[in-house]
């Protein structure tokens, strides 16, 4: 009775051990794509930050030329995110952290962009917010 136990054991724990590797492996794999994954997305995201930066002037440009003194109407928020891209678009060689920057400054100007207007000619919108959310999510 004693070895049917022990053989019961082993086999028991042999296939867990099978079971460990084999998890183990699948999971080193997925690990490894995410990184992959990551650096694709990272040499995507530095060509666009740098694409958007090279056009960055002649759109401050359009922008502010257009706006007038009407430029102190918008978030300031917004203003501040295109002074920061302003001294950017000025360099001509940036480090990852500038590049991501450039990016993250963008979203946040038009971004606020998007609430102010929002807010000024489309308040009953922001009101049902909440509930457009839970309907997506």
């Amino acid at each position: 009775m004693r070895n049917q136990w022990k053989k019961i054991l082993i086999i028991v724990v042999s296939i867990f051990a099978i079971g460990l590797t084999l998890g183990c492996s699948v999971i080193r794999k997925e690990i490894v794509g995410m990184g992959q994954w990551d650096i694709k997305n990272a040499e995507s995201s530095r060509q666009l930050a740098k694409d958007f930066l090279s056009t960055w002037p002649l759109n401050s440009g359009f922008i502010r030329a257009s706006l007038g003194e009407n430029i102190g109407k918008l978030p300031h928020q917004a203003v501040k995110a295109m002074d920061e891209l302003d001294a950017l678009a000025a360099k001509t060689e940036w480090n990852d952290f500038e590049l991501g920057s450039s990016l993250g400054l963008r979203v946040r100007m038009l971004s606020s962009l998007v609430v102010s207007i929002l807010q000024q000619y489309f308040p009953e919108i922001l009101k049902d917010v909440p509930s457009l959310l839970m309907l997506l999510f």
